[in-house]
């Protein structure tokens, strides 16, 4: 696509989709590059976010040299983590971190695709104009974005392939690696994060009974 299309906002926005339909295993793989190579930068970005509106959620006892979330996975004889066979915990402040990882990389996937391609299409509109149509873009597309997210994590064939090859009894999985663990991690959190957008979505739902100004 390119500015002598001629394409108006509508047709813009079907386009958008249609390209954010492809980008979840790109999505996945820019999760995990944060939790396995930068990890001590999104804690600090998480540990700054939570200062602003969660003091107790500053205190997590986690290591802001640590640039791994796999070196939280410690092998125990109590833990209820299987990967090759022995048991291993993690430390559960690493989840906040996780769910924050993922919730940031996928609405900055939005935001991003959003942005790059606008600029392709509609390079001649002032700044102004194009700060404006791509907050209102990316509010009328982020429900449907959000169930695309959705059902491509549902069906992801890699998690979905290690479960089926790895389930042992009892629905417990042996997870083959430590990073295999993670990215489990990863897919039920996006799944949470879906849940906790359409719980947002519901309470904040205008009610039609009453007066809303």
């Amino acid at each position: 696509m390119n500015k002598n299309d001629n394409i108006n906002i509508e047709e813009f926005k079907r386009y958008l989709i249609d390209i954010l339909k492809s980008e979840f295993p790109n999505t996945m793989d820019r999760i995990m590059t944060y939790l396995t190579q930068k990890f001590d930068l999104i804690l600090a970005d998480y540990k700054n976010r939570m200062s602003k509106v969660d003091k107790a959620n500053q205190n997590i006892s986690l290591d802001n040299s640590i640039t791994n979330v796999e070196d939280y996975l410690v092998q125990d004889e109590n833990g209820k983590i299987l990967i090759c066979g022995e048991k291993y915990k993690i430390n559960p402040d690493a989840f906040k971190v996780i769910h924050f990882a993922t919730d940031r990389v996928i609405m900055n996937t939005l935001r991003n695709v959003v942005i790059d391609e606008y600029a392709k299409e509609f390079v001649e509109n002032t700044e102004y104009r194009a700060r404006k149509d791509i907050e209102e873009i990316i509010k009328s597309i982020r429900s449907e974005y959000w169930d695309n997210v959705y059902k491509a994590n549902r069906n992801d064939p890699r998690y979905k392939n290690m479960e089926r090859e790895n389930l042992i009894e009892n629905n417990v999985i042996n997870y083959p690696s430590k990073e295999a663990y993670i990215y489990s991690s990863i897919h039920t959190s996006v799944l949470m994060k879906y849940s906790d957008y359409l719980y947002r979505g519901l309470i904040r739902k205008p009610d039609n009974g009453v007066n809303n100004l």
